[in-house]
């Protein structure tokens, strides 16, 4: 039998803490790149965001190549 560890939900905020950095202005997306998660209306989103506007960063496993055209 392997030991069980407990992993309760949350932050440690003694461990894990706001840096000094200055913060950067994005918008981030987690997943795939795919049609029916809509990405598109993140797009057109920001487009009515007058200038400057955040930058769109996505962060996914995978694209489908003809949606990311």
């Amino acid at each position: 039998a392997l030991p069980a560890r407990v992993c309760y939900l949350g932050v440690d905020t003694d461990y894990f803490s706001p840096g000094v950095k200055p913060r950067e202005d994005f918008v981030l997306g987690i997943g795939q790149f795919i049609e029916h998660k809509n990405i598109h209306l993140v797009i057109e989103a920001l487009a009515q965001l007058s200038a400057p506007r955040p930058r769109l960063v996505w962060i996914g496993n995978m694209a489908d190549p003809a949606y990311l055209e």
